[in-house]
């Protein structure tokens, strides 16, 4: 791909396991080799344990290499065909969300999501979130009548979307021209508040890992000593 004004893109991730034991997340950033194209992944898997974590690290890495290759939407397909299960395996078999995103100098990035990973971008000072959680709470905004507010917000944990089970109509897909993305799992969004969230981006901005940093160490436990896994990829087109 060629590139006008923009010369290269920068990456940076960070991640912290959280307090339910062995960390379900798990990411992966590639560069095609002989070119500046870079494709970046988040998988967080439901629960924890060894078998998530395999799941969550392969899933990853298929579909950080595969964007690179072909598009976002092309990786987490190849992502969950790696992972997924037969149809008669139990339904605890390991699964979870994951995100994608794949961009090169003076191009937009693509970004691929199944679930509750989302992606952020910063632009001219806001923080826009870009995608939309695949959640039963959003479904029951979306499909009921207003005040509804408090009984979706109590299934927005509930996830309408796994990896296991990706195919063409259960991943959306964007594209976004902001010069700086963010990749996160929810113990990142989840955990810290919106306002604390856009702060950090805006003093952080200038040096993706340092911002990648900020989040994680940011995550802090909800009111039951809960505090989940958290992973960021930062994307600075430079």
């Amino acid at each position: 791909m060629s590139s006008s004004k923009t010369t290269r893109v920068v990456t940076a991730a960070a991640t912290r396991e959280g307090s339910g034991g062995l960390s379900g997340d798990a990411y992966a950033v590639h560069t095609l080799p002989g070119t500046q194209i870079v494709g970046a992944a988040i998988t967080d898997g439901i629960g924890h344990g060894p078998a998530v974590a395999e799941m969550s690290h392969i899933s990853a890495q298929v579909a950080a290499r595969v964007a690179t290759r072909r598009h976002a939407l092309s990786a987490l397909l190849a992502a969950g065909s790696v992972v997924s299960v037969p149809a008669d395996h139990p339904r605890d078999a390991p699964n979870g969300v994951s995100i994608a995103a794949v961009t090169s100098p003076g191009h937009k990035t693509e970004i691929a999501w199944v679930g509750d990973c989302r992606a952020y971008g910063w632009q001219n000072g806001t923080l826009d979130l870009l995608t939309t959680d695949h959640s039963v709470g959003n479904w029951l905004r979306h499909n009921t009548n207003e005040g509804i507010e408090l009984l979706a917000a109590a299934h927005d944990n509930w996830s309408r979307g796994h990896i296991g089970w990706a195919d063409v109509w259960t991943v959306h897909t964007i594209l976004t021209n902001a010069p700086l993305i963010l990749l996160t799992s929810d113990g990142v969004h989840a955990q810290i508040l919106p306002g604390d969230l856009e702060r950090l981006v805006a003093e952080h901005a200038d040096n993706p890992q340092t911002l990648a940093d900020a989040l994680v160490a940011a995550v802090q436990p909800d009111r039951e000593g809960y505090r989940d896994d958290a992973t960021v990829v930062v994307i600075q087109h430079t």
